[in-house]
């Protein structure tokens, strides 16, 4: 047996097993034409995490990732946005 389902609560969620395959169409719906990709160091190194970039970039969206969240964020995690992402803007 496949669960899938949508929700909206109020944002929409997109669960089940392929449903990252939908990442492109999910950007479009939300306007996004460069998503950012925001993880911990841990989770950056996953093949879900490689497979995803790769969905990013297939449908045009390239591939942009930041790795600097704590696994367990804190309230120095917002600091680091002073840092910067290569490429990004505020």
């Amino acid at each position: 047996m496949t669960l899938t389902a949508n929700w909206s609560y109020p944002t929409h969620i997109r669960f089940g097993a392929g449903r990252i395959a939908e990442l492109p169409e999910a950007c479009a719906e939300a306007g996004m034409k460069r998503p950012l990709l925001v993880t911990d160091r841990g989770l950056a190194a996953l093949p879900i995490v490689a497979r995803t970039l790769d969905i990013m970039e297939a449908g045009g969206l390239g591939r942009a990732i930041f790795a600097e969240v704590d696994p367990n964020p804190s309230e120095a995690n917002p600091g680091r946005r002073d840092r910067g992402v290569p490429g990004r803007r505020p």
